[in-house]
């Protein structure tokens, strides 16, 4: 490549209800632009249209979205967003400026009676101009979460949030006691009101009881092994909570530090471990820029961490279970200063500036043998490198070289644009797996895959083996006169090998099982950073182009001979017939 790097990306649209009766939330011309309608994980949906009475609107089908707003603009009438076979699941933007999920409503009672789930992102619910919701179903994928701004929020019994504090994975923090504060969450299991526990709750060191809210001047030490739903601890200062040989078990895999800025806890150890039961993940909310060092070992079945969280040596014996460790940031970073194998799916959201990074001491591998998905920041420092098996997502890495041993898949169930700034090596046993689902490059429906290497010292290795998978996206049609840059870099540094039984200029065929397709591919096309302008020639990033298709895919050779067989007996039979 000679010119510059980086994909388009899907800012989505913004899309506003434009009539004022309700119907199908599938039906185009309900929404304005009337082109399509809100599905998509960067879109989002305005309903604020003044209705008369109340009004139902009908999802069809799984919607995803990144933000909702509903209620007319007096409060008279409420809306209702009903399934009708269909869902809602909430993802984090692109776009950082406009970062995490919201739902939000505006004015009047409304309810969303369809099943709705935060997908490795957390919404923030607000009630203004006097709105309320009532919820009658929230989970969580990939440990979502839902932060209720307010207490005019209410979740029907049943319909996700079964302890006093939430369940597991699903954040449920307060706000509404002031400026900067924030609280556990209570739920009234009858009523469904969503509340706040008073500050004033506090328990003790040892107690075992459903929450356990700690405020201490300075250090303490745990006295006595301790199982809790969840845990808070605050101070006025810088301080260390040592469990000595002592177990804390949180039960419903929840700890929350909420203190002033800039404050620290670390957890230390002689012995003691923080735990939480099989198939429970643990849940780390630090507040601010505050920070949390684990200097005791862990032993849980995943992780949901949000804010500035260390792993230090001391904690090398953690150990993770099978649960996915989702990684939130909120603007920091989650940080390992020794290297662990992990097997779980690691999961970086976008959601705030998500960041997972290695800063080993001394040189070292960390192996991360699920599926990475980045779609915040992958980074660590010069010490250390990353084996990754499956490297996924639409986000970036930085200062540390990547092999990926399995699978190079961009985008996050669906097509994507991954940003590299370091060496990429694709071993001998990988595949890059492409999917072409429209004609420039980008994150989500409508888009290709490509994989840049943005750094001008960096370089991408093939080794001997490493294949390409072409597939088709999203109904997607190419002609011959598409190009796509699959992957570029900012070196000026030729290819040592090409993918496995290609060569330059030469012929790929791929299909989807009932089409086949034939195109070409170059090591020497030019990506500029856009689309228009970008050339086939002049550089050395790869392009696939000139495709030829479809063809049906032809019938295996024995049902082909099994239907000439057929057809031979039958014109014999015939035969026979019309001699008689």
């Amino acid at each position: 490549m000679l010119g510059l790097c980086g994909g388009s990306q899907a800012l989505g649209q913004a899309y506003t209800w434009n009539t004022v009766s309700g119907g199908s939330w599938n039906q185009n011309s309900n929404w304005t632009p009337s082109t399509s309608f809100p599905n998509g994980f960067n879109d989002t949906a305005t309903i604020q249209q003044d209705i008369s009475g109340p009004t139902t609107i009908n999802l069809n089908a799984a919607t995803m979205l990144n933000r909702l707003t509903l209620g007319d603009s007096v409060g008279t009438s409420p809306y209702t967003i009903a399934p009708n076979g269909g869902s809602l699941t909430f993802r984090a933007t692109q776009n950082l400026a406009v970062d995490s999920s919201y739902i939000t409503s505006s004015n009047g009672a409304n309810v969303i009676t369809a099943p709705i789930a935060m997908d490795n992102t957390f919404a923030r619910i607000a009630n203004t101009g006097g709105g309320s919701l009532t919820l009658s179903s929230i989970s969580s994928v990939r440990g979502g979460g839902y932060r209720f701004l307010d207490n005019n929020t209410k979740v029907l019994p049943g319909g996700g949030m079964t302890s006093v504090n939430g369940i597991g994975n699903v954040f449920a923090i307060n706000t509404s006691l002031g400026s900067g504060i924030q609280s556990w969450t209570t739920y009234d299991s009858v009523t469904g009101a969503v509340g706040a526990l008073p500050l004033a709750s506090y328990g003790t060191l040892a107690a075992s009881n459903s929450t356990t809210n700690v405020t201490q001047a300075n250090s303490a030490t745990l006295s006595a092994n301790t199982t809790m739903n969840s845990f808070r601890w605050t101070t006025a200062n810088a301080s260390t909570l040592g469990l000595g040989a002592n177990d804390m078990t949180i039960i419903s895999g929840g700890i929350l530090r909420s203190a002033a800025p800039n404050h620290r806890t670390e957890f230390t150890t002689t012995g003691g471990k923080i735990i939480t039961p099989t198939g429970v993940p643990l849940t780390v909310w630090q507040n601010s820029s505050n920070q949390m060092t684990f200097s005791a070992p862990i032993q849980v079945d995943g992780m949901n961490l949000y804010g500035r969280i260390i792993f230090n040596t001391s904690a090398s014996s953690s150990t993770f279970g099978t649960g996915d460790i989702n990684i939130f940031g909120g603007g920091y970073s989650t940080s390992f200063v020794y290297a662990p194998t992990l097997s779980n799916n690691v999961n970086i959201s976008n959601a705030d500036g998500s960041s997972l990074s290695f800063t080993p001491t001394a040189p070292g591998t960390m192996t991360l043998s699920g599926t990475v998905t980045v779609n915040g920041v992958l980074t660590g420092n010069a010490n250390g490198a990353y084996s990754i098996r499956t490297l996924a997502g639409y986000g970036s890495s930085s200062v540390t070289p990547i092999t990926v041993t399995t699978n190079l898949a961009p985008g996050d169930g669906g097509t994507g644009t991954l940003d590299l700034a370091n060496n990429l090596t694709l071993a001998a046993a990988s595949i890059y797996k492409v999917q072409l689902g429209g004609t420039t490059p980008g994150d989500g429906k409508g888009f290709y895959d490509q994989v840049n290497m943005t750094s001008a010292t960096g370089a991408i290795t093939l080794n001997t083996g490493a294949a390409l998978d072409f597939s088709l996206a999203d109904g997607f049609a190419p002609t011959p006169a598409d190009n796509f840059f699959i992957m570029t870099r900012a070196d000026t540094s030729s290819w040592g090998n090409y993918f496995l039984g290609t060569t330059e200029g030469g012929f790929v065929t791929f299909g989807d099982g009932l089409n086949n397709y034939t195109g070409q591919i170059t090591y020497q096309a030019n990506w500029i950073g856009t689309q228009l302008g970008s050339a086939l020639t002049g550089g050395n990033d790869v392009a696939f182009y000139n495709i030829q298709g479809p063809t049906p895919v032809p019938e295996p050779a024995s049902a082909v001979t099994v239907l000439a067989l057929f057809s031979s007996g039958v014109l014999n039979r015939r035969k026979r017939a019309m001699r008689h």
